[in-house]
């Protein structure tokens, strides 16, 4: 769930769009559905979002070492780099900017392709 913004509808549109593009990209979450509920008593527009379940984030697994006193190999860090890199590619290809780019918002697959 999401608070609106101004530019909210639009973009789920889009990422609605590009998880649906065949063929698929393996580093793109896909978003099934979504739908608005305007609550009157509050006066918000909340925008509720249906999509992939994933195992984690990046910055989950990076605090994870962290707490473990563990550093990530630099080849996992190439592996990595280069899922984002697929996933940005894929959005890039269908004209969309991923404009919140940050650990957070970057699944972690467990299982690399």
């Amino acid at each position: 769930m999401v608070n609106d913004s101004a530019d909210t509808k639009s973009e789920l549109f889009a990422i609605r769009s590009l998880s649906r593009q065949k063929p698929q990209n393996p580093h793109v979450i896909r978003v099934f559905e979504f739908w608005f509920h305007r609550n009157e008593e509050e006066g918000i527009l909340r925008t509720f979002i249906l999509m992939e379940l994933c195992d984690g984030n990046l910055e989950e697994y990076v605090t994870s070492l962290r707490d473990a006193d563990k550093e990530i190999e630099p080849l996992e860090i190439i592996d990595i780099m280069l899922q984002v890199l697929s996933g940005l590619r894929h959005c890039h290809e269908a004209k969309i900017c991923h404009r919140d780019l940050k650990l957070s918002n970057s699944p972690y697959l467990f299982s690399f392709f």
